[in-house]
């Protein structure tokens, strides 16, 4: 029976995309590169607070979250702001007041995305990834696949729904590094392939699928933005905070 976790394996090359809380778990347990995927919203939301200066600390509960005194504290339940926090799991709203944050302690809860990265401890290297910085994030892979070390890219999803949005970013990075890494016969066909999203018009594909309300309109305009930034969040294991390569 097939891995429901399991979406893509190459056979040439130790690249994978995973989906849901249990594909961040295997990830982990590889010990290779991980890239959580939660293009709506919770990637989003840490990008833009570390483009902002934010000093980020992801967790994985509203305990822990509110646990965390002095903070700045932000989160979501069920893609809606949680009562007990400061504000919601929102990358607009700080897009557009982001001195509000500045050289600021911040923690982050939500229901997806923080709690992939924790779950992905046991990982090398583990990244947030979006479709703002998916080409960074690619070719800072680049160097780790030529040396046999695996990456995993995760779509973390809702639970275990999988969402279009983090499907497709996965799939977009993991076809953008084969492009990169290989260029034989059998790499140019899966390229060509109907798998593929950069060969459909993907956000319209995304949008008709998902939807824009007026709760959510902003966020998820912004989250569709391609290669916005080049900043690249990694999760030290010892700090518990994100940090950057760049």
């Amino acid at each position: 029976m097939a891995n429901p976790t399991i979406l893509l394996k190459n056979d040439k090359f130790p690249i994978t995309v995973r989906q849901f809380g249990e594909g961040a778990i295997a990830a982990g347990r590889n010990g290779g590169i991980t890239i959580i995927i939660d293009n709506f919203r919770a990637s989003n939301t840490m990008l833009v607070l570390m483009e902002a200066g934010a000093i980020v600390t992801p967790v994985e509960t509203i305990e822990q979250a509110l646990s965390f005194y002095n903070y700045i504290k932000i989160g979501e339940e069920a893609g809606r702001r949680h009562p007990l926090l400061d504000f919601d799991n929102s990358p607009a709203f700080f897009h557009n007041n982001g001195a509000m944050v500045e050289n600021k302690n911040v923690v982050i809860r939500t229901a997806n995305g923080t709690r992939g990265i924790i779950n992905a401890i046991g990982s090398k290297v583990i990244i947030v990834g979006a479709f703002r910085n998916l080409t960074a994030v690619v070719d800072y892979c680049l160097e780790f696949v030529k040396n046999s070390t695996p990456v995993s890219f995760v779509a973390m999803g809702s639970g275990d729904i999988s969402r279009i949005e983090d499907v497709y970013g996965a799939k977009m990075m993991y076809y953008k590094l084969l492009e990169k890494l290989d260029k034989s016969s059998d790499t140019l066909n899966l390229l060509d392939s109907e798998d593929n999203p950069w060969n459909k018009d993907w956000r319209r594909i995304i949008l008709d699928e998902r939807g824009l309300k007026d709760h959510n309109r902003e966020d998820r305009l912004l989250s569709l933005n391609l290669d916005e930034t080049n900043m690249i969040p990694i999760y030290d294991t010892n700090s518990g905070k994100l940090q950057t390569v760049n």
